[in-house]
């Protein structure tokens, strides 16, 4: 199956952001966006082996400032969605502890092999 943390780095690379598996506070500057598997399990096995997959991601941006913030989830919204996932929920925050305006994104889509398609 696709390696979804890694597609999904590749289509977010061009954003104007540093792009993460992990957030670490006092490694990561802003701003910043991390992306990371939430779910994933199978819909659908042929010989034993799986080839349907159900998968959801998290994705969370953080920057300095709410607009920063806006702008550059709804970026990276686009990338993900162009990549074949859809978001699923959306939630707005101040992280007091990064200092930093947050947007958690959980996107879903179906996997087959190295194809991905969207869920409706």
């Amino acid at each position: 199956m696709i390696d979804m943390k890694t597609a999904m780095l590749s289509a977010l690379q061009h954003l104007p952001a540093c792009t993460e598996e992990s957030f670490l506070l006092q490694e990561n500057a802003l701003p910043l966006i991390v992306v990371g598997d939430a779910e994933r399990s199978v819909l659908a096995r042929a010989d034993g082996k799986p080839y349907l997959e159900h998968y959801r991601a998290q994705v969370d941006v953080y920057a300095s400032t709410p607009a920063e913030a806006d702008a550059l989830a709804a970026r990276a919204d686009t990338a993900l969605w162009q990549l074949g996932l859809i978001r699923e929920s959306y939630q707005e925050s101040h992280d007091e502890q990064a200092f930093a305006y947050r947007r958690s994104m959980l996107y879903k889509a179906v996997l087959m092999g190295e194809w991905i398609y969207q869920e409706g």
